[in-house]
């Protein structure tokens, strides 16, 4: 049986995943970032202003719903899954992504940790916790 303090464990690790993952993108092999000096010539979504602030506001989103799931806050069941979308549309307008290995690994963690919580939002007997 799920419980809150495991629901809260996987928002945690959650949480603890977005420096991991920024340091993982900060700190790739050197032959990685190379490759990005040669694709800063491909066009990108996210590299207009619409697309930038589209992606700072979903960051905003998704730090916002972290609290709303810890208090258990129904603002948190609604906020969390469209920033989860919103996240996926940004990825797929983003054109080319190259990444190392390890980076690719931090990001399939994260994706499948929001889906674990996206599922117990809806389906666990957590979902009854939301007010």
């Amino acid at each position: 049986m799920i419980t809150e303090s495991l629901f809260k464990k996987f928002v945690w690790l959650d949480i603890a995943l977005w420096p991991a993952l920024f340091l993982a993108f900060y700190f790739q092999p050197q032959t990685i970032s190379n490759l990005y000096e040669v694709m800063e010539t491909v066009p990108s979504f996210l590299d207009t202003g619409t697309g930038l602030a589209i992606g700072v506001i979903n960051l905003i989103l998704f730090f916002v719903s972290y609290f709303f799931l810890l208090k258990f806050m129904k603002l948190g069941k609604i906020i969390y899954p469209l920033a989860f979308v919103t996240g996926l549309f940004l990825d797929y307008h983003s054109d080319v992504i190259i990444s190392s290995n390890f980076l690719v690994i931090l990001d399939t963690i994260a994706s499948m940790l929001s889906g674990v919580i996206i599922l117990l939002l809806f389906t666990s007997p957590i979902k009854d916790k939301f007010r």
